[in-house]
């Protein structure tokens, strides 16, 4: 996460998220700001105090947070929607779908969405787990109440659900089947749930992963050119390994593309502000940088190279 060195710096990266921002610089270094995980984290009372504009916050906010990253809404936001009589029952189901066991902000976040949704959705979920032992943040297993079916449910800040769709038209992705707006900027995504026969690459061994790549590689391929409602071509983002699931069938691997809080439209869709810097990115992808179709090609080669 960026540290600033000193109120330019703070100013510069302001900038680039918006010009019109750079002009509050002077007045959040005066009041402690020193990293953009401590602004993302404000109030927005608490920045309004400061001399930024509403409108201003509610567009600063979703861009620090990553456009899909999960770290840093918090969980007091959604507690302040809720009313006294549904406060209590929020929090049982708090306790039951997290106990101790996470305590980061972000699976807080997103256990406090999820309670959200569940008060105001007359509990058209059910059986509610985390998918995967909560290994996918913002990702849960559930029961649709009407129909039984099994389902998954994602949230995000940012959701490219035109390239999810485009993707699963022609099988590459889950089938989505509602994208709604939530409380603090989040989206709920339903979609169909992948049963125990589809694996992520990461959970492969080495040489299996080998034996999957021209299945994955021309899987990719085929989706870069489906044609989006706009006349342009979907970019995902984020293919690494753990977002592509494949399964073994009579003709070889098939796969699916999972994950798409950084997709777009390609030429148009930016990366998000903050990227994991542990991650071996291929040369171009970077914070801010616009996203092309050759990034996915570049990255989900070298994740699943020799």
């Amino acid at each position: 996460m960026a540290r600033f060195a000193s109120d330019e710096e703070l100013e510069t990266f302001l900038g680039r998220l918006d010009p019109d921002y750079s002009r509050f610089a002077a007045a959040l270094w005066h009041n402690g700001v020193r990293t953009a995980r401590q602004l993302a984290n404000a109030t927005k009372p608490l920045l309004l105090s400061y001399g930024l504009p509403e409108l201003y916050i509610d567009d600063i906010k979703p861009q620090l947070i990553g456009q899909g990253s999960y770290g840093l809404v918090l969980v007091g936001e959604f507690k302040d929607h809720l009313d006294e009589l549904a406060q209590p029952e929020a929090l049982r189901h708090y306790d039951q779908l997290w106990g101790n066991r996470f305590e980061s902000m972000h699976n807080q976040s997103f256990a406090a969405s999820f309670i959200l949704e569940l008060m105001g959705s007359h509990r058209r979920f059910t059986n509610v787990h985390p998918f995967l032992q909560g290994r996918y943040a913002g990702l849960f297993s559930y029961n649709d109440a009407a129909s039984g079916e099994a389902r998954l449910a994602k949230f995000a800040l940012h959701y490219g659900i035109s390239v999810h769709e485009a993707w699963a038209s022609i099988g590459l992705a889950p089938h989505s089947l509602t994208a709604a707006a939530l409380q603090c900027d989040l989206q709920l995504v339903t979609m169909e749930f992948l049963s125990v026969k589809w694996q992520f690459l990461n959970e492969l061994e080495p040489a299996v992963v080998q034996d999957t790549r021209p299945y994955v590689l021309a899987a990719l391929q085929q989706a870069q050119q489906v044609l989006l409602g706009n006349g342009g071509v979907g970019v995902h983002g984020d293919l690494r390994q753990t977002n592509v699931a494949v399964q073994h069938g009579e003709k070889g691997w098939m796969v699916k593309f999972v994950d798409y809080d950084w997709a777009g439209v390609a030429g148009l869709h930016r990366f998000p502000p903050f990227m994991n810097s542990q991650i071996d990115w291929p040369d171009g992808v970077q914070p801010l940088a616009i996203v092309y179709p050759q990034h996915d090609v570049d990255l989900l080669t070298r994740q699943i190279q020799v």
